[in-house]
């Protein structure tokens, strides 16, 4: 159990633990396999952000990535900073959303906006993987098929023993598992981004400009020199 010791009034929570979990194994790959495809959205993002000086990626890797940002500005810049937590995101998010906005990001991933392919396979090394176009004879790839049915079952056969009772959990994702973190995090990040593309095609590119200074690190969010952000 976690107890939340910030929060007011005082608040615990229950942590699933997966070190024995049958779905471990699948979860790990999955971790390898969603880093990868969040890597290429970092990479898209900044393309993004060169042509059209739009920061559609929030997430934070760790809290050195963000201290790295204030090292490289010069803090006299920074004229208000606001914070904000998604105080139930774990346990909220609804799978059926969540198959859907990960299943758009793969296809994102791997197919061209015509519809062709991009890339035909992920592979999987020992430290790391990449995307591959026709052929390989790596024996770890996995197809956009693939790794759609790998997730649907994780997210399928989530359950949870407490005492001597097996529980099936049909909204949310455990906080025990390897993956999760990367679930929540690509989740999110669907939604920000469609949040930005809207209101670019909208013509306020000005608007989405000012949420360049935004970062989140799963839940947690802070946003510098915005007054927008919670006000729309």
């Amino acid at each position: 159990m976690d107890s939340k010791t910030s929060k007011n009034p005082y608040k615990e929570r229950y942590i699933a633990g997966s070190s024995k979990c049958t779905t471990k194994s699948l979860s790990v790959i999955l971790t390898q396999i969603l880093t990868v495809f969040k890597d290429g959205l970092q990479t898209y993002s900044d393309r993004v952000y060169s042509t059209s000086g739009i920061n559609q990626m929030w997430i934070l890797k760790n809290s050195k990535e963000l201290l790295d940002h204030f090292v490289s500005n010069t803090l006299s810049s920074v004229k208000s900073i606001k914070t904000f937590d998604i105080s139930t995101l774990y346990t909220t998010i609804p799978h059926a959303k969540l198959k859907e906005c990960l299943k758009q990001i793969i296809h994102f991933s791997l197919f061209y906006k015509n519809g062709k392919p991009r890339y035909k396979y992920l592979v999987l090394n020992r430290d790391s993987g990449y995307f591959v176009k026709h052929h390989t004879d790596c024996k770890q790839k996995y197809t956009e098929d693939t790794i759609n049915k790998m997730l649907e079952f994780l997210i399928d056969n989530i359950c949870v023993v407490f005492g001597n009772i097996i529980f099936q959990q049909t909204i949310g994702i455990p906080m025990g598992t390897n993956c999760a973190p990367l679930l929540a995090d690509l989740f999110l990040y669907s939604y920000e981004s469609e949040f930005l593309q809207n209101l670019v095609k909208s013509g306020k590119k000005t608007v989405a400009k000012s949420f360049n200074y935004t970062y989140r690190y799963i839940d947690d969010v802070l946003s510098l020199n915005n007054h927008k952000f919670g006000n729309m």
